[in-house]
């Protein structure tokens, strides 16, 4: 996606992103995050916190690192990863998107 954008966009296209993928058999959720919005736990008292972990600049600018760093987390079996847009912490002037996984199958609780 950042080769992409900057061949089409020759330096001024950007965009942000989070690519994650769920480990059901450890109970892992690992992510890169483009920008300035990272994942968030929602525990299962309904709080929701930051999931910690390196924020690399938008994808297409040319200071993207060529391999980021992939971020992880482990969570409860009540706990659940939230993926906002940065609409929903910015102005809500573009696309929003939220997405909230439930995974099933999780196993015991983090450590």
């Amino acid at each position: 996606m950042h080769k992409v954008l900057l061949e089409i966009g020759d330096g001024t296209a950007s965009s942000t992103a989070t690519i994650g993928h769920w480990s059901v058999p450890a109970s892992t959720f690992r992510w890169v995050t483009a920008g300035d919005e990272p994942p968030f736990r929602i525990t299962a008292d309904g709080q929701i916190t930051r999931l910690e972990g390196e924020l690399p600049p938008p994808l297409g600018t040319g200071v993207f690192p060529e391999r980021p760093h992939t971020n992880q987390a482990r969570l409860d079996k009540a706990e659940r990863p939230l993926l906002l847009s940065e609409s929903f912490t910015h102005q809500l002037d573009d696309d929003a998107t939220i997405i909230v996984l439930a995974p099933s199958g999780m196993i015991g609780p983090s450590e």
